[in-house]
């Protein structure tokens, strides 16, 4: 459907057009997942300064760095774990772009 919007009112760019679209969901998809870690840090860390969480003595999130006293447990584990989610996901986005291209190759 972008595709055919684009090529009627873009001059014929409907799969430029496309690939656009597909680009901004991208970046939204990235911006509120990133958003969203960032909450579920703080609530996290929130949650073990008040022994809320099931095991703090594995899980010691409520250790605070000393100069301005952020969470720093829980960002250091939550961006490992974006990274090893991030690395999946460019893994398999490879896999995609390689199929892709050997099935265009004449």
């Amino acid at each position: 459907m972008a595709i055919q919007l684009g090529n009627t009112f873009l001059h014929g760019n409907g799969f430029a057009f496309m690939l656009v679209i597909a680009f901004t969901v991208a970046i939204a998809l990235l911006g509120t997942t990133l958003a969203a870690m960032n909450t579920g840090v703080r609530i996290s860390f929130a949650m073990a300064q008040d022994e809320a969480m099931d095991h703090p003595e594995t899980v010691d999130l409520s250790v605070l760095a000393q100069p301005a006293a952020p969470p720093a447990n829980a960002w250091w584990r939550s961006s490992a774990l974006r990274a090893v989610g991030l690395g999946i996901l460019l893994l398999g986005a490879l896999v995609v772009l390689a199929v892709l291209l050997q099935s265009l190759r004449p």
